[in-house]
């Protein structure tokens, strides 16, 4: 599991508001909202009650669309999104996809990436697309 205040920090050494969006000293947290994006339902719920175990609120989508939609609707502090949404499908493309429309969307936005079939040409390919995203190969 990444460490999203490690993440966070060195990205952002200079950035005061982390306390707004990561830090888990529940005396001065502002509870921060994250959205959880994969295609496997138990993934999504695993994600969902570890952030809300810490306090933050969050929302989980099964989709790239729905991601989009999800934008539409509510504003995030960090996205974790997962590289594969289709069934038997590895190459990540989709998460490549996404990370083009969410950096048109908004290219300040922390995105986590995830997936369980991580390569070092796929990592790459989405710091390339999306500047400044954290990749998290899991499995």
């Amino acid at each position: 599991m990444i460490n999203l205040k490690r993440w966070f920090y060195n990205r952002h050494p200079k950035r005061e508001s982390f306390s707004s969006i990561i830090l888990m000293d529940k005396s001065k947290v502002t509870i921060s909202s994250v959205l959880i994006a994969d295609d496997q339902a138990d993934v999504r719920e695993a994600l969902r009650l570890l952030l809300k175990g810490e306090g933050f609120r969050t929302e989980t989508v099964s989709s790239p669309a729905k991601v989009l939609s999800a934008l539409e609707r509510n504003d995030f502090d960090v996205l974790l999104i997962d590289m594969n949404y289709t069934q038997d499908t590895t190459s990540g493309q989709e998460g490549l996809d996404l990370l083009e429309r969410l950096r048109e969307y908004d290219d300040s936005l922390p995105i986590v990436v995830m997936t369980a079939w991580a390569n070092i040409e796929l990592a790459v390919e989405a710091m390339r697309r999306a500047p400044g995203t954290s990749f998290k190969a899991m499995g």
